[in-house]
């Protein structure tokens, strides 16, 4: 991933030690959840490999088709993890860490208690990390910033048990 998209690698990467640091020290989950964390972290935009270069780092607003090839990395990664050998837990975060609360998420639409729980708390800190992070069509947002964010989408795109444990984790750290 890194040889085709440094920026998925490292996120990716981040992604999965914030949700480690956050799920072992704040949630306290039992060691097996978190390697189906971690691991799932570490693979969840894999898909994104079968994306064009020029959509995934375009600086102007994507084209409803760019859009689609976007949306398709959740289907594609878990694909490609199917095939390497991955459990169901950690496939369910590939496929499904751009689904929402209110079910106006991607790719299948799931909604409340049908996005499992890890893939909700893995949701907020993805979302944390790429606001935080420079990206080619927007700078990097302030950790205030993101935290707004985070606040007003509590509820309909994210679980609000989640956010409030996490912005509580990331107080006074940025």
């Amino acid at each position: 991933m890194e040889a085709r998209d440094p920026y998925t690698a490292g996120h990716s990467c981040r992604v999965a030690q914030a949700a480690f640091d956050f799920a072992s020290a704040a949630l306290r989950l039992p060691p097996e959840e978190l390697r189906i964390l971690v691991q799932g972290a570490l693979m969840h935009d894999v898909g994104k490999m079968q994306v064009p270069q020029e959509v995934l780092n375009k600086t102007g607003p994507l084209t409803p088709a760019e859009r689609a090839l976007i949306e398709s990395h959740p289907i594609t990664g878990y694909e490609l993890c199917a095939r390497l050998g991955l459990m169901p837990p950690e496939l369910a975060i590939v496929r499904s860490h751009h689904e929402r609360l209110d079910g106006r998420g991607y790719p299948d639409g799931l909604s409340g208690d049908e996005i499992p729980q890890l893939v909700r708390l893995l949701s907020v800190i993805d979302v944390w990390d790429a606001l935080t992070s420079a990206r080619a069509y927007r700078p990097a947002w302030s950790p205030e910033e993101a935290r707004e964010y985070l606040r007003q989408n509590s509820g309909a795109q994210f679980d609000a048990q989640l956010v409030e444990a996490w912005l509580a984790f990331t107080a006074g750290k940025g």
